[in-house]
């Protein structure tokens, strides 16, 4: 379910702040700078607040609070956020939303997922792992031929034609799977090598957050004299430097050698590479295919 909320909010997010400010403005890329900040500031605010309660009371606090948090901004955005943004987008209705590509899509993507980290516990040798793998994997050939049939696809293939797009989604697949890893291990790392609180392993990964607020604040200032492409290369070498320098961190206990420098200098991810990606794909996709791009 978790799954389902995050990929509900990240793409109707990315929609609404695409539609809600013209295209090459600057409060546009500053807003989408904030949009990638909130990746790495929630990870550190989230950790301190489970952090506090794993210490203090019990961790099942952690995700009682966010459960409560959650559904207080959930009924929220009822309220707070527009009903209508930009101009109307017509053609778009329950009627022709996709019902057979998204069957196939989540049951595809949905038993790979399950069987990919379900043979790390079990093993290959248990029969349903690889036959679920299989399964999805027909699920998601199904999905990609079903997209080129049905008149209002979730997947269009007319992005690929897009001027840019399958390279800027490439990347940025591959960079954020990296921030993924990135914001994981170091964690564990922290506190099943060096052996250290869970309030101390929060500590010590604060410089990411300081960094990319540096990062989100000096994007109203870059993003406009400096061109998208030289920027979203910036967050890419970002991505490598942050992983290359965790990867030489050993058992000693000098922390500011290659944590800290690790931390503090993968400043530009989240937040250049969602300003500079916006501005490469809002800007060149229709008004109904931002959210899916």
């Amino acid at each position: 379910m978790t799954g389902v909320g995050n990929a509900c909010l990240v793409p109707n997010s990315f929609a609404l702040l695409a539609r809600a400010f013209p295209p090459f403005s600057v409060n546009k890329n500053i807003a989408f700078a904030f949009l990638g900040f909130s990746a790495s500031a929630g990870y550190i605010f989230g950790g301190v607040i489970g952090a506090g309660f794993a210490d203090k009371v019990t961790w099942r606090w952690g995700f009682w609070f966010w459960a409560i948090g959650s559904l207080f901004h959930g009924v929220a955005t009822l309220v707070v956020i527009p009903h209508s943004i930009g101009s109307p987008i017509p053609g778009l209705s329950l009627r022709q939303l996709d019902y057979i590509g998204t069957l196939f899509g989540v049951a595809g993507f949905t038993l790979f997922a399950f069987a990919w980290n379900q043979a790390s516990v079990v093993g290959w040798e248990e029969p349903y792992t690889y036959f679920l793998v299989i399964i999805g994997i027909i699920f998601m050939i199904l999905f990609a031929y079903s997209q080129s049939k049905v008149p209002a696809p979730i997947l269009p293939n007319t992005l690929s034609t897009r001027k840019g797009f399958t390279p800027v989604v490439t990347a940025m697949a591959f960079g954020w799977m990296s921030f993924g890893i990135f914001l994981y291990y170091p964690t564990v790392f922290i506190l099943t090598v060096r052996l250290e609180s869970p309030l101390a392993t929060v500590a010590k990964m604060v410089p990411e957050a300081l960094g990319d607020l540096f990062a989100t604040a000096s994007v109203g200032i870059f993003i406009m004299k400096v061109l998208a492409q030289y920027i979203f290369g910036v967050s890419m070498f970002s991505f490598f430097i942050g992983n290359l320098l965790m990867s030489f961190a050993n058992h000693s206990d000098v922390y500011w050698a290659f944590i800290f420098p690790a931390c503090l200098l993968v400043v530009g991810r989240p937040d250049l590479s969602f300003a500079s990606s916006g501005i490469l794909i809002s800007n060149t996709v229709l008004p109904e295919e931002q959210g899916v791009a």
